[in-house]
C-alpha cells in the first residue's frame, strides 16, 4: 500500500519535472537566493561549494514530521522550534536533508535550534545561519 507521503511525493516530482521541462530548469540558485535583500544578513557557515544547487523551492521546518515530507532541492528556513525540547531530531533533519538531497538550510540564530553540529556542517550542502 502507498502512504500519502508517497502519493505526494510522485505528484510533486511530477510537477518540479514539467516546470523544468516549462522553464528549462530555471530555478533560482542558493547563491542568487542568498543574495536577496530578506537574506542580507545571512551567513555562509558551511558548503561553499554548494551555491550552485538549485532551489525548487523554499520550506518552512518547525515540526519533525515535516522531514518526511522532503522530496528533494528543497531550500529549507528553520528557527528550530522542532528540536527545541528534543535535541536528537537535529540528527534525523541532518541525515533526511543529506538523504533527501535538499539544496540548503538556513538557521534562524538565537532562537531555539542551539549550537549547529559538526556533523550538520560536514555533510549538508549549503549552512547559514540567518542574523534577522
Amino acid at each position: 500500500m502507498t502512504s500519502i507521503i508517497d502519493e505526494y511525493r510522485k505528484m510533486f516530482t511530477a510537477d518540479i519535472a514539467a516546470i523544468n521541462n516549462d522553464c528549462g530548469g530555471d530555478f533560482l540558485t542558493v547563491q542568487e537566493y542568498l543574495s536577496l535583500k530578506s537574506m542580507s544578513e545571512a551567513q555562509i557557515i558551511a558548503g561553499m561549494t554548494g551555491l550552485e544547487n538549485k532551489c525548487t523551492h523554499i520550506a518552512i521546518w518547525e515540526t519533525p514530521e515535516g522531514l518526511d515530507w522532503l522530496i528533494g532541492g528543497e531550500f529549507i528556513m528553520t528557527a528550530g522550534y522542532a528540536v527545541k525540547d528534543s535535541y536528537d531530531i537535529k540528527d534525523t533533519l541532518i541525515d533526511k536533508i543529506y538523504e533527501h538531497g535538499c539544496s540548503g538550510i538556513a538557521i534562524k540564530e538565537n532562537r531555539y535550534f542551539g549550537e549547529v553540529p559538526q556533523t550538520m556542517t560536514e555533510f549538508v550542502k549549503v549552512v547559514v545561519a540567518n542574523h534577522l
